[in-house]
């Protein structure tokens, strides 16, 4: 036992001091502007600041910032590139897995430091020393995370081999999931995917482990309604992509290896400075294995790109086919249009839709103007809904109309192209009325506007 930890010291020993030092100063950095990103709920209960520390870390997870650049700076730096060649002369044996094991400690222990330090400003905040009982939760599952996501981008490290790409692919496929699974405290209705996002998984797993599932508002805290079923295929998929990228990390280290040693032997040898190398003193095969690389890193971020896309189409498309399976056209104009008065009411009335748990509905009007004979400048979109029957509807005078439909947000229109009226809700199954009207915004438009159009009740993405 004894020897296994003073290896892993020794290991340890071999990652950048430089390097490490500019980590943690950039952590710090990170933490300071994602706190008021991820706190921008209420602190006056334990369970509001909990939630909001939890919405900091998420932040960070989801950017991947402490993965991205700790595995960029750390294992594609020089000096530990030179510390990892001149151990394998002195050394029987360089073990990957040891390496690594002290890269992902020092990850999570910098992962269990920002998640202490967020309950401290919590505590201090908001004055209740109660929210320091979530401590083993928290840290646990951001651990836990954690060491899922450090695979994968210290893979896309080794295997680029180079700082800046590694952060920039890094960067963008976090991106990419963020745009697929929704931010941090705010992710996408649909639980089936939303949870494939490290911040929602955290908040979902946190809202059980402390026992607030089923006693307190679930939308609320984490964003999205979910049964704990919906966390298990993520947890599975995270698992064995952690899995299947500490291997290929492995696999494309030893590749490394061996071009490192050919480099720094050559310049050893020449006794240049590894900046001013000439290449003739270099092995006769060198420049084969450059290329290689300068391939294979062509290929990773060839394979990067299109994972992106992948994540990001594919998450889009799920989006639009869940949502079309809510959609539904209450009100349609006849194929030829229909007219309208320049600021003279259309209305009409509608059965809502009660949706499942973590969808929510609203209803929008789409459509287009067809001709606007004589009519010129721009006119002001009025488009809104209410809870209540078309009778209850028709019995309002002009005044109670005016003041219930009149003051919706709309938006300025030309004499011809397409007009929409927003996505406005949440709505249920109990009658709704619609109204909508076009109104003069330069006293220059009157006369009527032929336009058809479409009133739909549609699933919001978030």
């Amino acid at each position: 036992m004894f020897e296994r930890v003073a290896l892993l010291r020794e290991y340890i020993s071999l990652l950048s001091k430089k390097e490490v030092k500019r980590w943690l100063i950039l952590m710090a950095i990170a933490f300071a502007f994602y706190f008021p990103l991820g706190g921008s709920g209420t602190w006056y209960s334990p369970l509001g600041a909990t939630f909001n520390i939890a919405g900091t870390i998420g932040w960070l997870l989801a950017s991947g910032f402490p993965f991205v650049i700790g595995a960029s700076l750390i294992l594609c730096s020089d000096q530990t590139r030179n510390s990892i060649v001149e151990y394998t002369r002195t050394h029987e044996k360089m073990k990957f897995s040891y390496l690594f094991v002290s890269f992902t400690v020092m990850t999570l222990v910098v992962m269990a430091a920002v998640s202490f330090a967020g309950l401290l400003i919590a505590v201090s905040v908001s004055g209740n020393i109660a929210i320091l009982g979530v401590l083993p939760q928290l840290v646990g599952i951001t651990l836990f995370l954690s060491l899922l996501l450090t695979p994968i981008y210290a893979l896309i490290a080794i295997e680029l081999d180079s700082m800046s790409k590694s952060i920039v692919i890094g960067f963008f496929l976090s991106i990419a999931l963020v745009a697929t699974t929704g931010p941090p405290r705010f992710p996408i209705n649909y639980p089936e995917v939303s949870f494939f996002g490290p911040a929602h998984l955290l908040s979902a797993l946190l809202f059980i482990a402390i026992g607030a599932y089923g006693n307190y508002n679930v939308d609320y805290y984490v964003g999205t309604t979910f049964q704990p079923t919906h966390l298990i295929t993520p947890i599975l998929v995270w698992s064995v992509l952690a899995i299947i990228c500490y291997f290929g990390a492995k696999r494309v280290f030893i590749n490394n290896l061996s071009r490192w040693t050919k480099e720094r032997e050559g310049w050893l040898s020449s006794g240049q400075s590894k900046t001013e190398l000439d290449e003739s003193t270099l092995p006769a095969n060198l420049p084969t294995i450059r290329r290689e690389l300068y391939r294979r890193q062509k290929y990773a971020v060839a394979i990067s790109i299109a994972i992106i896309i992948l994540i990001s189409l594919g998450g889009f498309s799920y989006v639009q086919v869940k949502q079309g399976e809510w959609t539904q056209v209450v009100y349609e104009s006849p194929s030829e249009g229909e007219s309208v008065a320049i600021g003279d009411w259309l209305y009409g009335s509608f059965t809502g839709v009660e949706p499942s748990n973590s969808i929510t509905l609203g209803v929008t009007c789409e459509g287009r103007i067809l001709d606007w004979s004589g009519g010129s400048g721009y006119v002001y979109l009025t488009f809104e809904h209410r809870a209540m029957t078309l009778s209850e509807l028709q019995e309002l005078n002009e005044t109670e109309f005016s003041d219930m439909f009149g003051h919706s947000e709309g938006v300025n229109h030309g004499v011809i192209g397409t007009f929409n009226g927003g996505l406005c809700g949440p709505i249920h199954e109990i009658e709704y009325v619609w109204a909508l009207r076009f109104n003069d915004v330069n006293g220059r438009t009157s006369g009527s506007v032929d336009i058809w159009f479409q009133v739909i009740i549609r699933a919001f993405s978030t």
